[in-house]
């Protein structure tokens, strides 16, 4: 005959490999949990870094800063002649002229003046109802230190807003033909590498 204490031990010794089990599985599954949340951790402050530094380098581009236009070119077309000598004073010995050059990008009759501001010098191009159709500055850009790359935020300065690269680009010049209606050319002075002329003619 068995004593209480004799049956009761084994039971006990059950009871506690059970705990003992359940132990080892919750501590292997606690240990789980952390390296879980310290892996997801990890990966929130890498995504926070990328953010913060493409942030930076947006906030670092000029395309992406609030551009200062310099030359308001779109706001000069379609006014006469008569206007534009109003607003600006003319360059002695340019009045109206046949422009050279420029046959491929002007339609016949049309004509030329100069004007200069205390800035900048351009000239204007007219149809033959002398009405303004496109404009040439080719003094006060070169100042600027822009490089022909830099297309993009020169003619952000102009007014121009662009919406794809240049149809042709080279070391001396960047070109768009048609782009929302305008002929476009931005070129580089060969001596001193900065670009020095941008013409905005609009298209037929």
């Amino acid at each position: 005959m068995y004593s209480t204490n004799q049956v009761s031990t084994p039971k006990q010794n059950r009871y506690l490999g059970m705990t003992r089990m359940q132990c080892g599985i919750l501590t292997v599954m606690g240990s789980a949990m952390v390296c879980i949340i310290g892996f997801l951790t990890i990966m929130l402050l890498l995504e926070w870094k990328k953010d913060d530094v493409l942030s930076q380098q947006q906030s670092a581009s000029p395309q992406n800063q609030a551009v200062e236009i310099i030359f308001d070119i779109p706001s000069l077309l379609g006014m006469t002649v008569t206007e534009i000598r109003y607003k600006y004073s003319v360059i002695q010995g340019e009045e109206l002229y046949q422009p050279e050059g420029f046959e491929d990008i002007l339609p016949n009759g049309s004509k030329a003046e100069g004007y200069s501001t205390s800035k900048y010098s351009f000239d204007v191009f007219y149809n033959k109802y002398q009405n303004s159709i496109g404009v040439q500055i080719y003094n006060g850009v070169e100042e600027l230190h822009y490089k022909i790359n830099d297309w993009n935020i020169i003619l952000l300065r102009l007014n121009i807003i662009v919406s794809r690269p240049p149809d042709t680009i080279t070391e001396y010049r960047a070109q768009w033909n048609n782009e929302s209606g305008y002929h476009i050319e931005i070129i580089r002075n060969l001596a001193s590498q900065y670009v020095f002329n941008v013409i905005v003619v609009q298209e037929e």
